[in-house]
């Protein structure tokens, strides 16, 4: 059972017009998809393809040098377009064509109710094959997580306060049972807890969320920086020298949950689109390829 909120009394709220209403509609898609390695700090990509190759949704296009077994996959099943360099030849990203079929590469299916009792090497294989442990940072030093690291605690995040980030309890809506699953598979990567942060004031908060099953649920309320993952590990385990705590974004949880569910890397994802420089009617939610981007309407 979560307690009283904690109050986050210093900070600054930057108020910005161009908040994103809740609804969730389709995006015109681009015409291509992108694996982005930048993304990731700390990670030393390898190509797995070549420009012309045709690769399936969640076929391995990219291996990180430094954590063997750590993959990157398409997004989409299609061909690559390009492979774009940037400075000192690092790869910067590799563009994929999608095509008319979509053509699966499957993973190991996990149903909902084995999630909680997997074996950890079980989850960790999952996520290395699709290079989903890149969603989650390493503290210190916000890097992708070490493979061979056992985490003392993970954070969620799920009430970012920095400006018009992706609300879990919009995002949620008809993923709650993979959301669920999510943290079920966190806790099979830490003997310690799986701590899921919300925000006290949060308008019209999902039971989803705001009952999770198998973690502890703490509020906070305050200004910003009171959605910081790093105040929550402040305020609630503190890192003490040695210690390994993983973080991972609520939304993200999401994503992973949907991972074991299906046995495939999902095809979609859910974004928010927001700030001044938006049209007003276009200010909303919208459910994109993975690995794309809006097309400009």
């Amino acid at each position: 059972m979560a307690g009283s909120p904690i109050r986050i009394r210093k900070g600054l709220d930057v108020r910005l017009a161009g908040a994103p209403a809740r609804a969730i509609e389709a995006a015109l898609e681009s015409p291509d998809a992108a694996v982005t390695p930048l993304e990731f700090p700390g990670v030393k990509p390898r190509l797995l393809v070549k420009e012309g190759d045709v690769v399936r949704r969640g076929s391995a296009v990219l291996e990180d040098k430094a954590r063997p077994g750590l993959k990157f996959v398409s997004p989409t099943a299609g061909t690559v377009r390009s492979i774009v360099y940037g400075p000192r030849r690092a790869i910067e990203r590799v563009v994929i064509a999608p095509a008319q079929r979509d053509e699966i590469e499957t993973l190991d299916r996990i149903p909902a109710t084995s999630i909680a009792s997997a074996p950890r090497e079980r989850i960790l294989e999952a996520l290395l094959r699709s290079g989903y442990l890149a969603l989650l940072r390493q503290r210190p030093f916000s890097r992708v997580p070490d493979p061979a690291a056992t985490p003392r605690s993970i954070f969620v995040n799920g009430m970012s306060t920095a400006p018009f980030q992706a609300d879990v309890h919009v995002v949620v809506r008809g993923f709650e049972a993979a959301f669920q699953a999510g943290l079920d598979a966190l806790t099979r990567l830490t003997p310690g807890k799986v701590h899921l942060c919300l925000d006290a004031d949060a308008p019209h908060p999902s039971p989803a969320v705001a009952h999770a099953l198998r973690v502890e649920i703490h509020y906070f309320r305050g200004p910003h920086p009171a959605g910081n993952t790093s105040v929550h590990i402040h305020h609630i385990d503190p890192i003490r020298p040695g210690d390994v705590v993983w973080t991972v974004r609520a939304v993200d949880a999401i994503r992973i949950g949907r991972l074991l569910l299906d046995g495939a890397v999902p095809p979609d994802q859910i974004i928010a689109l927001g700030g001044p420089g938006v049209r007003l009617d276009d200010r909303r939610y919208y459910r994109v390829r993975s690995g794309g981007r809006p097309a400009e309407r």
